[in-house]
């Protein structure tokens, strides 16, 4: 090596002993230092990213409890769909039979009406022995029958707007079952209902039970107090330090319009039944939190 190279010098064995140990203070000094250099696992959370988290937490909590469902959608819900194509078609049946035939098929939704609607009267005399089996006919087939193309379009517009959430969440026979234990609880409400009628005015003597009850309100509206208990139950589920509002509170006011609205509905004797509605309602949030599935 010249006088001239600035290259940077090796050392021999007469300047640095290859096996020579470092000094301890030495090797500590740099044991710290390399530990303090080295980049932790985990980020720093500062008290504005923490807050920032909390505030979406919430958010996104409102939004699952709150927010009705984004879109429709029958894509993955080929139970809402096979009822809504079943329901349909039932009402075209019935539609194209009152104007065929010149008239001589008018009276087919009447004949349809008499066995398969819901009346309270009939199952009661059923049950009795008075009359046959086909009064009770109308204790399921009133859920599959509609009033005409309105009553159909603003059914099966709810049903396509609740039923595909809660076909994810249960399962296409839980949802099936759900269905029907909502109608039979609509039934309920109504007869009940009608049942109140004829006690607080007797002088009507027993038509009041006559009244026919027809259409898939009643588990339609099941399915609307299932999504309610669904996010209670969801709000159930987390530690009570994470919930926005308690479950039953949550419950009470999400339900609370409904529930005054039906009311208000029978109160006024309009042919809407909103106790139909409210039977429907109470019944498919029973049956959500028995048939809901459950994690293992």
């Amino acid at each position: 090596m010249t006088d001239d190279d600035t290259s940077q010098p090796y050392h021999t064995p007469s300047t640095r002993a290859p096996n020579r140990p470092r000094p301890e203070s030495e090797a500590g000094s740099e044991g710290e230092n390399s530990a303090r250099r080295q980049p932790r696992d985990e980020p720093w959370v500062t008290p504005e990213d923490a807050e920032a988290a909390r505030k979406q937490a919430e958010a996104d909590q409102r939004a699952a409890l709150y927010e009705p469902p984004a879109r429709l959608s029958l894509s993955r819900a080929p139970t809402v769909k096979a009822l809504i194509i079943l329901m349909a078609a039932i009402e075209g049946l019935l539609f194209l039979a009152e104007g065929a035939g010149g008239g001589a098929l008018t009276g087919v939704r009447e004949r349809v009406f008499q066995l398969f609607a819901f009346s309270p009267l009939g199952s009661y005399l059923a049950f009795q022995g008075a009359i046959g089996a086909e009064g009770l006919y109308g204790v399921l087939g009133h859920m599959f029958l509609h009033g005409g193309v309105m009553h159909l379009a603003l059914n099966m517009f709810a049903l396509a707007l609740f039923g595909p959430p809660l076909e994810r969440y249960m399962g296409a026979a839980r949802l099936l079952a759900l269905y029907v234990l909502a109608g039979l609880g609509g039934a309920l409400g109504h007869g009940l209902w009608q049942y109140g009628v004829t006690v607080v005015s007797p002088d009507s003597g027993p038509w009041p039970l006559a009244v026919q009850l027809v259409g898939a309100s009643g588990a339609i509206s099941g399915m609307i107090g299932a999504e309610l208990a669904r996010r209670a139950l969801s709000l159930a589920e987390l530690p009570p330090r994470l919930r926005m509002a308690s479950p039953l509170g949550y419950l009470l006011k999400a339900s609370s319009g409904f529930v005054l609205i039906n009311i208000a509905l029978s109160a006024m004797g309009t042919a809407i039944s909103g106790s139909a509605h409210l039977g429907g309602f109470f019944a498919g949030m029973a049956a959500v939190a028995l048939l809901r599935r459950r994690q293992c």
